[in-house]
């Protein structure tokens, strides 16, 4: 059985895994020439980065962070799922909008 500490500390991490997935698909998304991208390149990229995870959470994450912050529209076109940043969400992977949920960039991740 776990400890009170121990679940207090894995949601914690839970908690900041999501808002770096968060974070990094807007990032992503900023690098890209029209600001689109599709749930595989999101998938390859953040798998790349450190943070793999399923097309399930792919998709959960897309609809929060298009519902919930939004920072992005994104659509379906034969069950792929293509998101697109919009103003809101470039200025949150710029640094300059802080929005809850989506962790805020490092100063060394910055392009000045």
């Amino acid at each position: 059985m776990n400890s009170p500490q121990s679940d207090e500390f894995n949601q914690k991490l839970n908690s900041f895994r999501e808002s770096d997935i968060r974070y990094l698909i807007l990032q992503i998304l900023s690098q890209q020439p029209i600001y689109t991208a599709n749930q595989e390149l999101l998938l390859f990229a953040l798998r790349e980065l450190g943070n793999a995870i399923s097309h399930e959470q792919i998709y959960i994450e897309l609809i929060w962070l298009e519902k919930e912050a939004e920072v992005l529209s994104c659509k379906t076109f034969n069950q792929m799922h293509i998101a697109k940043l919009n103003v809101s969400g470039l200025d949150v992977a710029n640094g300059t909008k802080v929005i809850s949920g989506i962790r805020r960039p490092m100063p060394y991740e910055i392009v000045g």
